[in-house]
């Protein structure tokens, strides 16, 4: 109600802010700086220094020395105190490759033969796609996998989200056992899907990678030991193979509770009870996750065998939409809210020029059970 006042104010307003510490950027930022500085300094103070960096350089020459199970030892130790330290595990892999050509007797685990032959059955493989070429390219992979079989692939083109799409062409399949997986996939042998179905004759659900301990939307996050399997992504263009090894502490792990969805295999029994939820996942994320954690309560068997890999010509991503099915995941699920995602990102991801030494990589990882 005082004009004069708010008119002064309108007045001089502009004057006082440009000359008030708000607006000093230079002082603000060296300020900032101090703060930081400080901050680190800090840090720095409370920090309980350990003798890593000593025993990197030992494990070094131990390895050049040819000494690889006491450089094995040593880069375990490291690891324990340090999980997520890449020079570390740069040299992890390193031994491990170095163990597996030191004994060659040793095969790896997808060279072993199957140890039973699957009768003959109806498979069915349901696949969400809007890319033909893709489609095209995963429809020869399949076949050949289950060619010995009585094999059919239903193309989903117009799914409105994951869950839809997968509902819907489980819905039209007649096999005994389902597949779910992406397009953008290719398998590394072609007793693939042989593996497979041996395995679903012992459990429910078998898949590539996960957890099996849950702490919220993103698998990984459970950390050392609870995360399991393995991936090679080779992004479209690159001429290198990405090997991801999340854990392989057996050659199968049981008891999973959650399986990422880049490829899931299960008895169509298991859908025909839970169903993909797509009340709530509306979109393309999270279906997988959501999935078979309700088979996992259900009391279903889902395992990860070691012996099955393939090629993910993708990296995924953790974008907005993302963000927003996790907030509908926690909600669903809210006991996982009380729990502490652990971060801990202790996996390998490795780049390397050829196949063989992933399988010699994986032979030597799958030998000292990393991340157990």
């Amino acid at each position: 109600s005082d004009a004069a006042s708010l008119t002064l104010l309108r007045t001089e307003l502009r004057e006082r802010m440009a000359a008030s510490p708000i607006l000093d950027q230079l002082t603000f930022t060296h300020d900032l700086e101090r703060l930081y500085r400080k901050v680190w300094q800090q840090w720095c103070k409370s920090r309980v220094p350990d003798d890593c960096d000593a025993m990197l350089l030992s494990v070094r020459s131990t390895l050049d020395a040819g000494h690889i199970d006491l450089a094995m030892m040593q880069l375990q130790s490291i690891l324990k105190r340090r999980p997520q330290w890449n020079l570390a595990k740069q040299e992890l892999a390193r031994a491990c490759l170095a163990w597996s050509r030191a004994n060659p007797q040793v095969t790896p685990a997808w060279r072993a033969p199957v140890t039973s032959d699957p009768a003959r059955q109806k498979v069915s493989a349901i696949i969400c796609s809007n890319r033909p070429q893709f489609f095209a390219a995963i429809e020869r992979a399949l076949k050949t996998q289950f060619a010995r079989h009585d094999f059919e692939l239903i193309g989903i083109h117009d799914a409105t989200s994951m869950c839809e799409g997968y509902n819907r062409g489980a819905a039209r399949a007649s096999g005994e056992s389902l597949i779910f997986c992406h397009d953008d996939i290719e398998f590394v042998r072609d007793d693939f899907g042989e593996r497979v179905l041996q395995h679903l004759a012992h459990y429910d659900v078998v898949g590539v990678a996960g957890c099996s301990k849950l702490v919220d939307a993103d698998w990984a996050h459970a950390g050392m030991p609870y995360v399991h399997g393995q991936i090679i992504h080779r992004p479209q263009g690159q001429a290198d193979f990405l090997y991801f090894a999340a854990g392989l502490q057996a050659p199968i792990v049981e008891n999973v509770h959650a399986l990422d969805g880049v490829f899931i295999g299960m008895q169509r029994r298991v859908w025909e009870a839970l169903k993909f939820d797509e009340a709530t996942f509306n979109g393309f994320h999270l279906y997988d996750i959501d999935f078979t954690y309700r088979a996992h309560l259900a009391g279903f068997r889902i395992s990860i065998p070691m012996d099955l890999l393939l090629i993910h010509f993708s990296m995924g991503g953790y974008d907005l939409k993302w963000q927003r099915e996790n907030l509908k995941f926690l909600r669903k699920f809210p006991a996982l809210s009380n729990l502490p995602a652990m971060h801990r990102h202790s996996n390998l991801h490795v780049k390397l020029k050829t196949l063989d030494q992933i399988e010699r990589l994986h032979t030597g990882l799958l030998h000292h059970r990393f991340g157990a």
